[in-house]
């Protein structure tokens, strides 16, 4: 695994890895194309934490009608409450965002393995 990867994987933590691997099995197809996993917060060390999703201008409604199915999926998949809560920021041009802010998406990941 490239340096910068566990570096990133490290830093954010197994919940996020495990987010940000599994997004397209947790969300459907039309969810995952307009947005990515920022970050998770945790919220304490027994208590479900807010996950910060980046999303497309324009397409946040899409998004927030699925909050809850997210959330059930999430847990589901963890098999206990790990997340509460979902924060939504939005994005205007995808590209734009990972160079500007250098966020950490799923592209940003999959380019970095690519490399290997």
């Amino acid at each position: 695994m490239p340096k910068n990867v566990k570096k990133i994987l490290n830093k954010k933590g197994f919940v996020y890895s495990e987010i940000l691997n599994r997004w397209n099995y947790l969300v459907d197809n039309e969810i995952s194309k307009i947005s990515f996993p920022k970050t998770f917060k945790p919220s304490g060390k027994n208590s479900p934490g807010t996950l910060i999703i980046s999303v497309q201008r324009g397409k946040e409604i899409n998004v927030e009608f699925s909050k809850n199915t997210i959330i059930e999926k999430i847990n589901s998949f963890f098999g206990y409450k790990i997340l509460n809560n979902i924060r939504l920021e939005t994005f205007n041009n995808l590209k734009e965002n990972i160079n500007k802010k250098k966020c950490t998406s799923l592209q940003t990941l999959q380019r970095n393995l690519e490399i290997l």
